[in-house]
């Protein structure tokens, strides 16, 4: 018997259908456009197994990120939908988590095209001293005692006092990554993230 089936994949970054992954492509929606959804191959007779793996955001926080000098946001597992006026750092909360993840914002820029440090009204660093974070808590299985995954970066600058010299000159950003809690390389931190879900992917699903 063949059959065929459509499946709503908003929270989905992997789907396989017995062993066998399953591209996520939109085709159409479910109950409204904002439900996509993509199609699965034929079903086969008899039993089978259908694997969606999504991680679902937990808390995100923010530190001198942008506009947030600090501010957490508790999710809890569930989809959270962010409203505010204009200008009240709706867009900075999706490109902390796109830094964190890529290393770009939401519109795709890469990081020599970025600023993410708080800004004063001229446009100036706030604190050069300031260290800016981003840190996402992920839940990668459902239920009360699921696994948790836990994604940090942070951004400082480095200020260095030239031989002969009394000032401090301004050497660039320095970046560090930590996965659970332990400091990694970029590599393996981005390695991580790979494994979670591609910047294809996540950009096609928000």
């Amino acid at each position: 018997i063949e059959a065929s089936c459509k499946l709503g994949y908003e929270e989905a970054v992997e789907i396989t259908l017995n062993g066998v992954n399953v591209p996520i492509c939109p085709d159409g929606y479910f109950t409204d456009k904002s439900i996509h959804t993509t199609a699965l191959p034929a079903l086969r007779k008899g039993t089978n197994e259908l694997i969606v793996r999504a991680p679902v955001g937990k808390r995100l926080s923010l530190e001198n990120f942008k506009c947030h000098k600090s501010l957490t946001l508790e999710f809890d597992g569930y989809n959270a939908s962010i409203y505010g006026d204009n200008a009240a750092g709706k867009t900075s909360i999706y490109d902390a988590l796109t830094w964190l993840l890529f290393g770009k914002d939401s519109k795709g820029n890469g990081e020599k095209n970025i600023e993410i440090k708080p800004l004063d009204a001229n446009g100036e660093v706030l604190d050069h001293l300031a260290e800016t974070s981003v840190e996402a808590v992920l839940l990668l299985e459902a239920g009360e005692n699921g696994a948790e995954l836990t994604l940090k970066r942070t951004l400082k600058e480095i200020w260095t006092t030239k031989r002969g010299r009394t000032e401090q000159t301004y050497d660039g950003n320095t970046s560090e990554y930590f996965i659970d809690g332990v400091p990694v390389r970029k590599y393996a931190f981005s390695e991580k993230d790979d494994q979670l879900v591609s910047e294809d992917t996540f950009r096609l699903l928000t």
